[in-house]
């Protein structure tokens, strides 16, 4: 039973799920791209918010690098059909495929 918990990454790709919705209220995909907006001091506070979202559930539910592939495919599967650029997108998983 424990090997099946191991491939368990339902938790996961429903948080990938909330996160990509908080993104793409805090950050909607028409108008200016994520650096343009990373300039203003708002939006960065916005975005390091989100961030820290990401880094606390990663913390309090560790994940194998199994489940944290399925998270980065569903937030980037999320974030791409709420039309969020795929620039931002990629720039945005290659983050945190490396901090997590």
């Amino acid at each position: 039973m424990a090997i099946l918990q191991w491939f368990d990454a339902s938790q996961a790709i429903h948080f990938a799920k909330e996160i990509s919705e908080e993104f793409a209220r805090q950050f909607p995909p028409k108008g200016l791209t994520l650096e343009e907006r990373l300039t203003r001091s708002k939006d960065r506070k916005k975005f390091e918010k989100v961030l820290k979202q990401i880094f606390l559930y990663a913390e309090s539910n560790p994940m194998n690098f199994y489940v944290k592939a399925r998270f980065l495919k569903a937030l980037m599967a999320n974030l791409e059909a709420q039309g969020q650029d795929s620039a931002t997108v990629n720039k945005l998983i290659e983050a945190l495929a490396t901090k997590l």
